[in-house]
């Protein structure tokens, strides 16, 4: 993303340390330098310390006035547990790629997903995979019904944001047909 612009029908993920919250003053600056993206902005809360409820929250109204989302990153590790999905309720929850590798392969793996997807589908909560580099585990987390799939086997990670390959794009469809027609 050059100079604020992001490509039509893109998001910005941006991670942030659950306990720190800027200033109002940068929060004005923010919203003087990119009103036309705010509405596009995904706010991830990162799992590297233990959350802080109220401050998660504030973020998450912030994220409500702007028009974008607050998604829970790296569920699954650290402090990113089913204490702070409940807390927080974020819009989006990423599934860390430990719970993604050998998906198609590990059937715990494969239980605590499909249980994050039947609590997230009853409250609107959408789920994006990280870390998916095979075909197999693709169609094992589509299969599931995961929202969102991010990782090498999708588009390697660029500055411009690359399009999906029509080769995955195909993939996808055909499995989407097979799992939900």
């Amino acid at each position: 993303v050059r100079a604020g612009q992001l490509p039509s029908g893109t998001r910005a993920f941006i991670n942030s340390v659950s306990n720190q919250y800027p200033s109002d003053q940068v929060l004005t600056e923010l919203e003087k330098l990119y009103p036309d993206t705010l509405s596009r902005v995904v706010l991830e809360i990162t799992e590297g310390e233990e959350p802080d409820r109220d401050l998660s929250r504030t973020k998450k109204a912030r994220m409500r006035v702007w028009g974008g989302l607050l998604a829970l990153d790296d569920y699954g590790t650290g402090y990113n547990t089913e204490a702070v999905l409940v807390d927080i309720t974020p819009d989006i929850v990423k599934v860390d790629v430990s719970l993604v590798h050998r998906i198609d392969r590990d059937s715990n793996r494969l239980a605590l997903v499909r249980n994050l997807m039947a609590y997230a589908k009853v409250r609107g909560i959408k789920v994006l995979a990280e870390g998916v580099e095979t075909l197999m585990e693709m169609e094992t987390l589509i299969s599931c019904g995961v929202d969102y799939l991010q990782g090498y086997y999708i588009s390697r990670p660029q500055l411009e944001v690359p399009e999906v390959s029509a080769a995955v794009v195909e993939d996808i469809r055909l499995l989407h047909e097979r799992y939900f027609a």
